[in-house]
């Protein structure tokens, strides 16, 4: 690591790292205060809903600077960002927190990618571009979900008998909220700030790559599993490993080398499926 870092430029590492040094002093510091003292919570009462309003928080509060230092204005990405912000706060997925960081997120990373000239990045008008990125994401995703599927069947001791046609339309409408808001807050805009510190020029070695690919899948991947954490840590380090290496992986893999509709309808195929058995 100290060649690797030794023949480039060591500051975006700092930065990196200093993002995941302030997240895992959250993350800790959400076990130790008692529940009692939930801080910046919405509907949810537990340690999970914290840990994942003081993520949203933190990458907002990052977000929000870079717009600041770049101080561009895209009348396009600004109503898209607000459009995205949006669905969530209407289906009811996770509050106003949730959806105030997709909108900032999504602003701050489009002017990144547009400073540094990677126009693919993010949403545009070309439709016939979107959707067959939409449609790459959910074919894609079609072993991943019956694998979480049946996983999921398997440990919860459920039956496939559960299934009803009636149930496509909700399923699929709650599944698009976290596939919009988690895509683009920890990997749409973690990609841009990596984007950012490396002045649009992230290296490609085994490195780089592997902490890339850490800061887009373990922070996102954590902050669900805080109560798993509390009641079995086997069984909350198990399911986040699985989780991570079969999930976080391809999703990220998409937002880096293809664009965030693929990566998106990827995370909506999974969830819809699950919702629906």
């Amino acid at each position: 690591m100290e060649k690797i870092i030794s023949q480039k430029n060591y500051k975006p590492y700092l930065y990196i790292g200093a993002f995941l040094a302030a997240f895992t002093a959250m993350f800790t510091l959400n076990f130790i205060l008692p529940v009692k003292n939930i801080i910046f919570i919405n509907h949810f009462g537990d340690i999970t809903a914290r840990a994942g309003n003081w993520c949203y928080l933190l990458v907002c509060a990052l977000a929000s600077y870079y717009i600041l230092k770049i101080r561009k204005f895209k009348l396009l990405d600004l109503n898209v960002g607000i459009a995205l912000g949006c669905i969530g706060w209407y289906i009811g997925y996770n509050g106003y927190i949730s959806s105030i960081t997709v909108f900032v997120c999504y602003y701050s990373a489009c002017q990144i990618f547009r400073k540094h000239s990677q126009e693919n990045k993010y949403l545009d008008i070309d439709i016939k571009m979107v959707l067959k990125s939409l449609l790459l994401g959910i074919m894609l995703a079609i072993p991943f979900a019956i694998i979480n599927v049946v996983v999921m069947n398997f440990l919860s001791g459920s039956s496939f008998k559960n299934f009803s046609f009636g149930n496509v339309i909700p399923a699929a409408m709650n599944a698009i909220p976290p596939g919009i808001s988690e895509e683009v807050i920890f990997r749409f805009f973690l990609l841009a700030f990596v984007t950012q510190v490396f002045k649009g020029n992230i290296p490609k070695d085994k490195f780089t790559t592997f902490l890339v690919y850490f800061l887009c899948i373990v922070p996102h991947n954590l902050i669900h599993y805080p109560a798993v954490f509390v009641n079995s840590p086997m069984v909350g380090v198990a399911v986040a490993l699985f989780t991570a290496l079969l999930y976080g992986i391809p999703m990220t893999w998409l937002v880096r080398n293809k664009n965030l509709h693929a990566a998106t309808a990827f995370h909506w195929f999974i969830d819809f499926i699950r919702f629906l058995f």
